[in-house]
């Protein structure tokens, strides 16, 4: 066949692929849209809801106050209006129905043993509420950094960020058309081996015959798109100390003579006070939650 014969072939193809490419990037770009805003309303209306309701929880030292406010938080994320049962995360919604199962058990059985799961149970709802938490902010706002960033950044830099966003957005449209053309080959040379060993049919192969420089230009294509991302994940990956829970001499120095915090005086608890709380701490040994 003349080289011409294949331009209706070849244009219809660049068609087909230029339809499937958009059909996929418009429902992947739809798809993010809900994922992200379910997100959203996941951080809004439930995280930090509940993560507030469990450090209140755990803060409370009045004990009357203390039991009330796990009876209201248990009342609270188990009735219909709760968000809690319309949560992407069905981790957390395992996690409460087992405080469920041990704020009922306790109710029936007020031992030592099973405060202790009741504890438990809360703790390890706390602990995964807050790792979502940080998960879900990074799902957020993961390209903040990279604005950040290009914003301080020279003209010449963020000239470069620009333009090396709008290559790896051509290369991923490119990575993308390279694998749907190497499955289509592939199926196109099982499918004739498979209808020629069978019934010996002749049929015309289009892709086959091509199959190594499809596969060279598959992988030059992924190669790119692969060196683009690290080029355009190293604008963003910086990251900023938030600080540590314990710090040393020399940064305790520093703040306290560049900052003026009120020094405070602290005296030891009067004797009669020490005398009160033992025997509020005695009293609170097995509690019993109404």
């Amino acid at each position: 066949m003349n080289l011409k014969d294949y331009i209706p072939l070849v244009s219809a193809l660049v068609i087909v692929l230029g339809w499937a490419v958009t059909y996929f990037f418009n429902l992947k770009l739809k798809a993010k849209e809900t994922f992200l805003s379910r997100t959203e309303n996941d951080i809004r209306n439930l995280l930090l809801h509940m993560i507030a309701d469990l450090r209140g929880i755990r803060e409370e030292k009045h004990h009357p106050t203390h039991l009330r406010k796990i009876k209201s938080f248990f009342e609270k994320y188990r009735s219909p209006s709760s968000h809690l049962y319309l949560s992407t995360s069905s981790l957390i919604i395992k996690q409460f129905n087992h405080f469920e199962e041990h704020y009922v058990l306790y109710q029936n059985n007020n031992s030592s043993e099973q405060l202790d799961n009741l504890y438990t149970s809360l703790s390890i709802l706390e602990d995964s509420l807050n790792l979502k938490l940080s998960e879900y902010r990074q799902v957020l706002f993961k390209q903040y950094n990279w604005f950040y960033r290009v914003e301080k950044s020279p003209f010449i830099v963020r000239i470069y960020a620009e333009l090396l966003k709008i290559v790896l957005q051509a290369f991923s449209a490119l990575a993308l058309t390279a694998l749907i053309i190497v499955f289509a080959t592939l199926i196109e040379g099982a499918l004739y081996y498979s209808l020629f060993t069978m019934i010996q049919l002749n049929v015309e192969l289009y892709f086959w015959p091509y199959l190594n420089q499809i596969l060279g230009y598959a992988l030059a294509t992924g190669f790119l798109w692969t060196l683009l991302h690290l080029l355009d994940w190293l604008m963003y990956s910086f990251k900023e100390s938030p600080g540590s829970k314990n710090y040393t001499n020399k940064q305790i120095d520093y703040h306290k003579k560049n900052k003026s915090f009120l020094s405070l005086q602290i005296t030891p608890l009067p004797a009669n006070k020490e005398k009160e709380e033992a025997v509020e701490n005695s009293a609170n040994t097995n509690p019993i939650i109404n």
